[in-house]
């Protein structure tokens, strides 16, 4: 690789490790958060044309703001106003004034397939996201389940969101040692109770959605409740770090607050959804939700889940249990994705790394034309490529892919051998409105980076071959091509790429030639026959193309195109 490579390659990442490392450096305090709006859950598009999944929206529709109410964590403004502010930010704004409403909550349910994916998102003011969970659940499973599994797996999500908030309620005011804090009887506290009192700030956010990551908290005291209000509590400090500490807007943990109360209880359970991933998908077992307070009831199968907010009380031994053991049901990952998963591939590094591995087989061709012209010959055989892929799921939006390929074969006077070496990194958001396109319907659309760096070695041509860096930006959408009434449908996906910037040598009559400056543009499609069990190997076709021109040392001018064409198959990891 030449020098020039090397420091055009640092040069790209030190900036990046700068840019990261400032994220990572800023410190927000924390706002307040005590009143929200819940929005209606939205569903994909094949959800919604289900008249056989019309119980489930409704079920859900339910469940979720009654099990927002039952947390104790929000005060729920009239969901009757929510409707309009989803999309009137003048309405928003209007609320936000009139409400003093600090959040909006929101639920996306996707159908993948075979399974579906539970997104909760707690937004602010402006609806930019602050923290997110989801869940992936097997279809069979949740539907053997009934409405008591889909409640459940509602609250288990939600509860877990509220939870990776580091407090429950504000200091309001002081006198002395006494202080009025905002958590009362909605919350489930009672007199007796002991608290924390800390200062908490954002220092880091995701880079992608700007959600909260990573919190600093310092621990001021500690305090005893004395008298308990609907809403309110009065509270003496029994402790301070220094005479003075706590302050009016420092913030408050309430272990009786439900969502926490509920982990505290179920401590050795494991998270809802390991079960019910991958190959030992089993159904869920349906029973009755007793959590210390505000129980959202469960009705039985075939019926819809009516929810209900009225407070119960706690269970102490369950708040006493929370205050010495850290609830082994809160999310902690930095990206903000709940719920593991069990190795369905083979094990080891390997599936520790990827959530998905892809081994593909098929033709490689290129071509130039310029000061000199080369291009492959037909191979005897119709495979002259092997590739392997391994993507890694970061969090519900964002994930990565790292790709390996190498071809050989022959020229139209000698042989060639080379390599391409790949990672990227995108982002994939549903499509505000599905679109349908006859046959085709969108369902995601994706946007992106790659960085590739490739080697072609060329023998007996007057091209030399070519040793670069290329990288790009890309954007592109996946969905469903329906094969007609009855059929089942196949995957398919879509991106176009940009190459502004290539950095390398070009082979030219036996020397080396730097390439000055470039530009390419490149296409990728994908159709594939998605897995009839989860776990089971996905097969589908993989077109690319792409084409650049370069502006050597020399002054000379030279294209470049290559095309690939393979079968691929893909499986969990």
């Amino acid at each position: 690789m030449s020098r020039k490579l090397i420091n055009m390659v640092m040069l790209m990442i030190l900036p990046m490790a700068g840019l990261r490392a400032a994220i990572a450096a800023e410190t927000t305090e924390m706002s307040r958060l005590e009143r929200a709006i819940v929005f209606t859950p939205d569903f994909s598009a094949s959800i919604l044309s289900n008249s056989r999944m019309a119980d489930f929206r409704a079920t859900v529709g339910k469940a979720f703001p009654g099990v927002v109410e039952a947390s104790g964590k929000f005060r729920v403004i009239n969901q009757e106003l929510a409707r309009s502010a989803k999309t009137d930010e003048k309405v928003r704004n209007e609320l936000i004034s009139q409400y003093e409403v600090d959040a909006f909550l929101s639920l996306e349910v996707l159908d993948r397939f075979d399974t579906l994916d539970f997104v909760a998102r707690m937004m602010g003011r402006k609806l930019e996201i602050l923290l997110q969970e989801s869940e992936s659940v097997d279809l069979a499973a949740l539907d053997a389940g009934g409405p008591a599994a889909t409640v459940k797996l509602i609250e288990t999500l939600v509860f877990r969101l509220f939870n990776r908030v580091p407090y429950d309620a504000k200091v309001l005011s002081m006198q002395g040692r006494y202080v009025v804090i905002s958590g009362g009887i909605e919350q489930g506290v009672q007199p007796g109770d002991e608290f924390s009192v800390t200062r908490v700030s954002v220092t880091s956010r995701h880079p992608a959605t700007g959600a909260w990551n990573k919190f600093a908290i310092e621990d001021l005291g500690r305090g005893q409740v004395m008298e308990v209000k609907e809403r309110t509590s009065i509270a003496r400090m029994i402790s301070q770090i220094k005479p003075g500490a706590v302050r009016v807007g420092d913030v408050v943990k309430l272990s009786r607050i439900p969502s926490r109360a509920r982990f505290a209880r179920e401590a050795t359970e494991p998270a809802y959804g390991t079960d019910v991933l991958g190959a030992k998908a089993r159904p869920i077992p349906v029973e009755p939700i007793t959590q210390p307070a505000s129980p959202v009831p469960v009705t039985p199968a075939g019926t819809t889940a009516l929810v209900s907010s009225a407070p119960a009380p706690a269970d102490p031994a369950a708040a006493k249990a929370l205050a010495t053991e850290k609830p082994a049901a809160v999310s902690e990952d930095e990206g903000g994705v709940g719920g593991g998963r069990q190795d369905t591939w083979f094990g080891g590094v390997v599936s520790g790394i990827f959530s998905e591995g892809e081994l593909g087989l098929g033709l490689r061709s290129w071509s130039v034309s310029g000061p000199v012209s080369a291009s492959t010959a037909a191979p005897y055989t119709l495979v002259n490529n092997v590739s392997l892929r391994g993507t890694r799921r970061l969090s519900v939006e964002a994930s990565g892919d790292f790709e390996a390929d190498f071809s050989f074969g022959s020229t139209r006077k000698g042989s060639f051998t080379g390599y391409d070496l790949r990672a990227n990194g995108y982002l994939e958001y549903p499509v505000a409105r599905e679109t349908v396109n006859g046959p085709l319907q969108i369902r995601r659309w994706r946007y992106g980076g790659i960085g590739r760096l490739v080697g072609l070695n060329v023998a007996g041509e007057s091209f030399g071959g070519l040793d670069a860096f290329f990288l790009a930006g890309f954007v592109g959408g996946r969905g469903d091509w329906n094969l007609g009434e009855g059929s089942r449908k196949l995957g398919v996906q879509g991106d176009l790429f940009l190459y502004p910037l290539t950095v390398g040598s070009y082979g030219y009559k036996g020397t080396k030639q730097s390439i000055d400056s470039s530009l390419g543009t490149g296409i990728e499609l994908k159709l594939f026959r998605p897995a009839d069990v989860k776990g089971d190997p996905e097969y589908g076709l993989t077109w690319q193309y792409e084409s650049h021109a370069f502006s050597l040392g020399n002054g000379k001018r030279a294209a470049y195109e290559s095309s690939r064409f393979y079968l691929g198959i893909r499986s969990e990891l």
